[in-house]
């Protein structure tokens, strides 16, 4: 599958897709300096089903593959709680910070929540795997993720203004705007 990447464009490595990859430090952590996808077992829809924000997605290509992509300019946080990043992290962090972004801002996770945040951290523990990630570290962040059963994915909910009216000391009404 696909490989681990470097932070600096000097530094780089050929991914399993053929292709350099690197990842330059900003005030987000990360920022993608090239775009980068990859076909993962999920299914989401009918063939040709996207859904997609402007610097991430996730298109159904086949009945039972999706391409997840991030675009040039893509940030994300890397690896969450309390670890350090490391050079067998970024990748999978990558494409996670990806499914998760995708899932609290669109819907397409919303039918079966659960089963979807379960799918998200398997591919995390496989991608950490390609990366050569020792197992009892993989273990230890995939029982993490589980622990927090999807938090970072679940949609914000709405906020509900109540509009009301305000009488006026010596009458009449303040509306609001």
């Amino acid at each position: 599958m696909a490989t681990p990447t470097s932070l600096t464009p000097r530094r780089r490595r050929e991914s399993g897709l053929g292709r350099p990859l690197s990842f330059t430090k900003r005030t987000y952590k990360y920022r993608a300096e090239k775009p980068c996808a990859i076909a993962i077992d999920f299914v989401i829809g009918r063939i040709g089903t996207e859904y997609c924000t402007p610097f991430c997605g996730i298109k159904q290509i086949s009945r039972t593959q999706c391409l997840l992509y991030g675009l040039t300019g893509y940030r994300w946080d890397g690896a969450s709680g309390p670890t350090r990043d490391t050079d067998d992290s970024y990748f999978a962090s990558y494409f996670h910070d990806i499914l998760a972004q995708l899932s609290r801002e669109t819907d397409f996770a919303n039918e079966d929540f659960d089963a979807c945040v379960k799918a998200f951290d398997k591919l995390f523990l496989q991608l950490l795997k390609d990366a050569g990630m020792w197992w009892w570290r993989r273990w230890g962040w995939y029982r993490g993720l589980r622990t927090a059963d999807g938090a970072y994915a679940r949609p914000e909910p709405a906020t509900v203004y109540v509009v009301r009216r305000f009488p006026l000391p010596g009458g009449g009404v303040m509306e609001p705007r």
